[in-house]
């Protein structure tokens, strides 16, 4: 999916994405800022993901899941949303420097 930036127009912040914890996320951020340019930056960061949404360990904390299966959905899933890549890469960096 790829990120597109917001625009204001006439007062209103039309989101990039429509999916509700996204959405529930730039909630939070908006409550705590009137900075247009530091709610781009807020959106163009990635979405923590702590939970697994599909496949072998779906529902599972992401600091549970084994890294042997980071490495293997990094390699072979071409597909996989660019937030969940990137907790993916996450896991799999801080639990091979440990």
């Amino acid at each position: 999916m790829k990120r597109k930036q917001l625009t204001v127009r006439q007062g209103t912040l039309w989101l990039p994405r429509t999916c509700y914890r996204q959405l529930a996320s730039y909630r939070k951020h908006i409550a705590k800022t009137d900075q247009v340019e530091e709610l781009i930056e807020y959106a163009a960061s990635p979405i923590p993901i702590e939970v697994m949404p599909f496949g072998k360990h779906k529902g599972m904390r992401m600091d549970e899941i084994p890294v042997s299966y980071f490495n293997w959905a990094l390699q072979n899933m071409t597909e996989l949303d660019s937030d969940l890549r990137i907790a993916m890469e996450e896991q799999a960096a801080s639990r091979a420097d440990a």
